[in-house]
């Protein structure tokens, strides 16, 4: 898990988790999406301030896992990926995109909206 916290927990908390790690850590933001919402695709970035395994998973609404945009070791710097729920396979809707890295963990909500 992510720290032992289940990612139910996570999902639900999501909206002032990113408040209160930014509260916690008083460290710019490693990810965002954009644009969000979105028709079609959208392009997450993300930033890794130290080497190691990162993982960008995405869950829908019930805390299923339903795609991993990366799960490698990246080196430090600016990362982007794009997803889209419906070149995945996937209605359109919210999702919750968690990126795990050097024991960090990150969350956003993103959007999609059927075309």
């Amino acid at each position: 898990g992510f720290g032992g916290v289940p990612i139910q927990q996570i999902i639900a908390d999501s909206t002032t988790s990113n408040e209160q790690l930014l509260q916690s850590n008083a460290e710019p933001s490693l990810m965002r999406a954009f644009p969000n919402p979105y028709v079609g695709s959208t392009t997450i970035e993300l930033t890794t301030t130290q080497p190691g395994r990162t993982k960008l998973e995405v869950f829908n609404t019930a805390g299923q896992k339903v795609a991993e945009l990366i799960n490698e070791v990246l080196p430090i710097g600016k990362h982007s990926v794009e997803f889209s729920a419906k070149k995945s396979g996937l209605a359109a809707g919210l999702y919750t995109v968690v990126l795990t890295c050097s024991e960090k963990v990150e969350v956003i909500r993103v959007m999609e909206y059927g075309e």
